[in-house]
């Protein structure tokens, strides 16, 4: 799915990056810790736009990592992943590397 917007919400506890993608209505939400670990990003998650997200959701009565029974479809993450586009991947490359493109 391709993000088609990204927005960051800081609470009192943690950071939330929201994104929307093409045909889906829902957004889905992840911690900054999330993002960081899956794309290097540490907060300017505006760039990953055009990027694709795939994520899976747990089912009803699948178990959760904390034991417990899932009890609604589609509504928390089991796992995902973030492909980035290319000129970010060529980005993070060159940034791991100690070069910068800016």
């Amino acid at each position: 799915m391709k993000i088609t917007s990204i927005r960051t919400s800081v609470k009192e506890d943690r950071t939330l990056a929201i994104i929307r993608v093409e045909g889906q209505e829902k957004p889905i939400f992840l911690t900054a810790k999330q993002v960081e670990a899956a794309t290097g990003l540490s907060r300017n998650f505006s760039v990953l736009k055009g990027s694709d997200i795939n994520v899976t959701y747990y089912k009803v009565d699948e178990e959760l990592r904390n034991g417990e029974k899932c009890t609604k479809d589609n509504t928390i993450i089991k796992e995902f992943d973030i492909e980035l586009t290319d000129r970010l991947s060529n980005i993070a490359t060159a940034s791991a590397f100690g070069a910068s493109m800016f």
